[in-house]
């Protein structure tokens, strides 16, 4: 079902290519693009026959989007823009799991020297209070 309704909107959008219509795909299926094109400098210069691209802050997150567009030739003019996008969310999310294994590690290590700090000071004052009692 699901997919049916995602191949009848790509169809749908390569019938409106030929219009002129804009159109990307992102995981929910095929999203319009605003025909002005006025916030989105990359798809401007595709439409220009230049590569384009732009970053910008991914809204309820900490991440960044990133868009690439590419243009579309057909018979030697621009007949559309390819424009692709991938958030730094995943990457975020991995530098935060290293941090906190990183974390995880330095406290480890801190028990581990408290630990051995005892052991060695034991061995060191038991035979010092043995021998001092001895005096």
């Amino acid at each position: 079902m699901l997919r049916d309704r995602d191949q009848q909107q790509i169809e749908e959008a390569e019938r409106d290519a030929d219009e002129g219509v804009l159109h990307g795909m992102q995981q929910g299926g095929v999203e319009d693009f605003p025909q002005s094109g006025e916030h989105q400098p990359e798809i401007q210069a595709a439409l220009a026959g230049r590569y384009g691209s732009a970053t910008r802050p991914t809204p309820g997150q900490r991440s960044v989007t990133m868009y690439s567009a590419l243009p579309i030739q057909r018979a030697q003019t621009i007949a559309g823009a390819v424009v692709v996008s991938q958030s730094t969310f995943r990457i975020l999310q991995a530098l935060y799991d290293v941090r906190l294994r990183i974390f995880r590690v330095v406290v480890a290590s801190l028990v581990a020297a408290a630990v051995l700090t005892a052991i060695a000071s034991m061995t060191i004052v038991g035979p010092l209070s043995r021998l001092r009692a001895r005096l």
